[in-house]
């Protein structure tokens, strides 16, 4: 055998090793969550209580997949048929100041965020986290934490990602929920561990809590089985605060089509999986999905944002869930044209009537 053959089949041979111990050391470092863990509440200590009287509440709530704040109208991504893979520091502290500046200006009262990092490679290391201050109480649910990702070719690098709740009313308590896995080892310890964040905020002069859940469902599983897995988790859990007669809504990225909007937003052939549709009936007795599908929520980053050409593909994948007892006043996708992420923001305008209003729920 000729000698640049054996220095060939020598390299391949030590790649081999060097990348089956690279997949070694991830899996004995995998991020590997309990089912249920309290998280910590970030007090500013001048947060109002929620007040319901005589005619009730009425509580604007915004959710936001700002996308590490890296997949702005220039962006691509390898993961949705694209080559992007990070963004840099510089671009990161622009998209995130001018995510800052808009929330700020929409004064929500709750703001549930997903994909927010901190320390991470993709995004330029910048901590997230501290870029909404002005909101009086927070907490931070990590559903993304490996220490290299190694793909693609030029590789992701280490991952700290999470749901983040921030709120200018008190935030009594939070905890991170798992949500079913939709990957198997060696690759699950590359990839993200979906969860809920649930917080609770009491309502003064009742009984009962205002229950609020953020999430963000799998979007890269190679099936529809474990979103199918994840939507039926977060319903039931839903349903379940609900018959303990809190007020209850959940808001984010279901990473599926809403009812309906596939007519809205024709899919096209792509060299990536598109979202499927909702996967799951909502339960019975009222409760609601609230969705606005006249503007989209989310584009496709397998090429930078062009709003005329006709290759731009867009989905309606953002919404909220809402329990019997929380009555829709208003919900709208803000447009944003996509400048600072694949996402729209979508905003919940919701009305929380006195205990003696409304009927209780039903038992089993």
């Amino acid at each position: 055998m000729r000698l640049w053959k054996k220095i060939l089949l020598l390299l391949l041979g030590l790649g081999l090793v060097l990348y089956l111990a690279l997949l070694a050391i991830l899996t004995a470092r995998e991020y590997m969550p309990a089912e249920r863990e309290e998280l910590s509440v970030v007090h500013a200590g001048n947060a109002q209580p929620l007040v319901c009287d005589e005619e009730g509440l009425t509580i604007r709530l915004l959710s936001w997949n700002i996308g590490h704040a890296g997949g702005d109208a220039q962006a691509d991504s390898f993961r949705e048929g694209g080559w992007g893979v990070s963004a840099d520091a510089l671009t990161v502290h622009g998209n995130l100041a001018a995510i800052a500046a808009f929330l700020h200006a929409c004064s929500p009262d709750f703001l549930f965020l997903q994909e927010v990092d901190y320390a991470s490679a993709r995004s330029g290391g910048v901590d997230e986290r501290e870029s909404f201050t002005w909101m009086q109480e927070r907490a931070y649910a990590p559903d993304f934490v490996c220490p290299y990702v190694p793909y693609p070719l030029a590789a992701m690098g280490r991952v700290n990602s999470g749901l983040m709740t921030l709120a200018s009313h008190p935030l009594l308590h939070a905890d991170r929920v798992s949500l079913p896995a939709c990957f198997r080892r060696p690759a699950s310890a590359m990839e993200p561990k979906r969860c809920l964040l649930v917080s609770r905020t009491p309502v003064q002069d009742t009984d009962r809590e205002l229950v609020l859940v953020n999430f963000r469902l799998e979007s890269y599983d190679s099936g529809a089985a474990g979103r199918a897995a994840q939507t039926a988790a977060l319903l039931s859990f839903l349903e379940r605060e609900y018959r303990k007669g809190n007020y209850v809504v959940a808001g984010g990225d279901f990473s599926q089509l809403l009812p309906g909007t596939e007519d809205a937003y024709p899919q096209r052939a792509s060299r990536r999986r598109t979202p499927p549709a909702l996967s799951a009936a909502l339960p019975e007795g009222g409760w609601r999905l609230a969705f606005d599908s006249a503007t989209p929520t989310r584009r496709l980053l397998d090429r930078p944002y062009d709003a005329e050409s006709e290759k731009t593909q867009f989905f309606c994948t953002d919404g909220f869930l809402l329990s019997p007892n929380v009555e829709l006043e208003r919900m709208r996708t803000l447009d944003t044209a996509f400048r600072w992420s694949a996402h729209n923001p979508v905003m919940l305008e919701m009305h929380l009537p006195p205990p003696s209003a409304e009927r209780a729920p039903e038992t089993d």
